[in-house]
């Protein structure tokens, strides 16, 4: 992915560097060190991949997971570990992330919804009846002062 955010982001990341988070800068940098032969061949495991995955689709509308490890980190300066969204952002699976709690802190806390390739509408229709589901009204949340 990060290949893909060095074609994609480089120029805005030149052009404004003090906008720019240190994550992102470091993933453009390490994207440029790719070769093309390199990228053709993740490019390969990422398709193989995807077939998988709609393979194991079949005969479902969606997967129900978590986004993140626990609450939203506190502040805005990170929005937490990308890990548990990677894989469907890789394989080009829509997903839908919904409140469903709030942890200890007061932060919330989430589910995913995860469709099949190429099948939006569908995840949108079923992340719609989760939402239903759930009934999880978020209110306000009482978040503690910052430090």
């Amino acid at each position: 992915m990060s290949s893909e955010a060095a074609l994609i982001l480089a120029g805005l990341v030149e052009r404004y560097p003090d906008r720019t988070s240190d994550f992102l800068k470091s993933a453009v940098e390490a994207g440029k060190g790719h070769t093309a032969f390199a990228y053709l061949g993740a490019k390969a495991i990422q398709e193989k991949l995807r077939s998988a995955f709609i393979g194991q689709m079949s005969g479902f509308d969606a997967v129900l997971t978590v986004p993140a490890f626990g609450e939203a980190p506190e502040g805005l300066s990170y929005t937490g570990d990308p890990a548990y969204c990677a894989p469907w952002t890789l394989i080009g699976a829509p997903a839908v992330s919904l409140p469903a709690g709030f942890g200890k802190k007061g932060l919330p806390l989430g589910i995913q919804v995860v469709g099949s390739y190429r099948h939006d509408y569908r995840l949108l229709r079923v992340a719609k009846w989760v939402e239903g589901v759930l009934r999880f009204d978020p209110g306000l949340p009482k978040i503690p002062p910052a430090k």
